[in-house]
């Protein structure tokens, strides 16, 4: 019931979501929420490819598109900070390309 209560959370968002501000968002219904299981589900929707960790800010949105496996892309607005997940095969197939030609891998981090 929490990693689908905080999924719902990431879904109703426009913007993705720091790990204390799901937290505050949590504990609305969930009052003794802690941060550490905050992680943890986060930590596990993760692993499941329902979420996606931003590292440029250090927050999470949810997965438009978990069905299938794909490399997220995420577009952020600077201003508002809405964010949408893309579906471009193009750029997916243009970054693998430049990672063989020049022998560099993604990072996750």
């Amino acid at each position: 019931p929490l990693r689908k209560a905080l999924l719902r959370i990431l879904y109703e968002c426009a913007k993705p979501q720091t790990a204390y501000e799901l937290l505050r968002l949590m504990r609305e219904q969930h009052p003794k929420m802690e941060a550490m299981s905050v992680y943890r589900i986060l930590s596990f929707l993760e692993a499941h490819h329902l979420v996606h960790r931003l590292n440029s800010c250090q927050a999470y949105a949810a997965c438009n598109m978990p069905e299938f496996a794909h490399h997220a892309q995420l577009v952020v607005c600077e201003k508002c900070h809405h964010s949408e997940e893309i579906a471009m095969p193009s750029l997916t197939a243009s970054i693998d390309s430049v990672l063989k030609e020049t022998s560099f891998c993604l990072s996750a981090k």
